[in-house]
């Protein structure tokens, strides 16, 4: 590991609550231009005009990144489903219950008490991008095969398809490069389509060789991670990237959330906005648990 931005988690958070207002707004209605114009401006958090969660907070996309943590700092290889699935409750309920998840996926969680019940009734057969929203710190561990094999398993709890593991592995990799390399995020498709099954190339190897067609980002896995390779490869700052994401619109804080948490360790010494640390919520706990995991594994290759 070269110099590990121990903050990374945080700027998860800061990219996931940023631009929350805008996920899946029509882009022909008012309310998107008038919130798009402020986001622009990178006056203030924002509010989002239809779910109504408060200014600066984040939501299932952080929420999934600290989840994850937590299974890697408090546990030991090898990882299990189990620990995941516990660990997806037990950030539910320490977050409040917090808005933000799809209706099925939240009042699944509400109903749900332990891992092993969770495992037992989820339903994991989503093509969403749920399974690669919150895999940036698996991007931590030293070893590349553990860094494949960990992010297929957290995908398999949620989203056991050839759709959400692959989008889980690719995201996992590109934050292994961002933390463990020093080539330029433009060399992330290359570094991918190295390290990956034959299989998944074959299968969705058109992500590294076409170039994302602009359109607004659905909440699918395949179209996520397409659009964040692009975005990381071609955008020369935090700032940029999320303008860039703004303009693109659909599923904003997914994408944004993945590539905040991944270009902040490229990015180190970009000053943002002093309101996006100030008014993130729980920002002490974003920057405590980043740097928990950091601890655990910068010394470890």
């Amino acid at each position: 590991m070269l110099n590990p931005n121990p903050n990374f988690l945080a700027f998860t958070g800061i990219g996931d609550a940023y631009l929350l207002p805008l996920e899946f707004l029509n882009k022909q209605k008012m309310d998107f231009f008038l919130l798009k114009e402020n986001l622009l401006n990178f006056k203030g958090y924002q509010e989002h005009p239809v779910f109504h969660i408060g200014n600066g907070c984040y939501t299932d996309d952080t929420e999934r990144c600290l989840a994850n943590s937590h299974v890697l700092i408090n546990n030991q290889k090898p990882f299990t489903k189990l620990m995941f699935a516990d660990a997806y409750i037990n950030e539910f309920i320490r977050g409040g219950q917090r808005k933000g998840y799809a209706n099925g996926f939240y009042n699944f969680l509400r109903g749900i008490k332990t891992g092993k019940e969770f495992l037992e009734k989820i339903k994991n057969d989503s093509v969403k991008n749920g399974a690669c929203m919150g895999v940036v710190p698996i991007g931590v561990l030293p070893n590349i095969h553990d860094v494949v094999e960990v992010a297929q398993i957290q995908a398999s709890v949620t989203h056991n398809t050839p759709e959400g593991l692959f989008s889980a592995k690719v995201v996992a990799l590109m934050s292994h490069f961002a933390f463990y390399t020093s080539e330029p995020l433009k060399n992330l498709k290359e570094y991918c389509l190295h390290l990956l099954p034959p299989k998944d190339v074959k299968n969705f190897g058109h992500i590294f060789i076409n170039i994302y067609d602009g359109k607004p980002i659905s909440g699918k896995a395949i179209p996520t991670v397409h659009a964040a390779l692009d975005i990381l490869g071609t955008q020369k700052s935090l700032k940029d990237i999320l303008i860039k994401i703004i303009h693109l619109g659909g599923d904003t804080d997914s994408a944004a959330a993945i590539c905040m948490g991944i270009a902040s360790n490229r990015y180190k010494n970009e000053i943002l906005p002093p309101f996006m640390f100030r008014d993130l919520e729980r920002k002490n706990y974003l920057l405590d648990i980043g740097k928990q995991l950091i601890n655990k594994f910068s010394n470890s290759k």
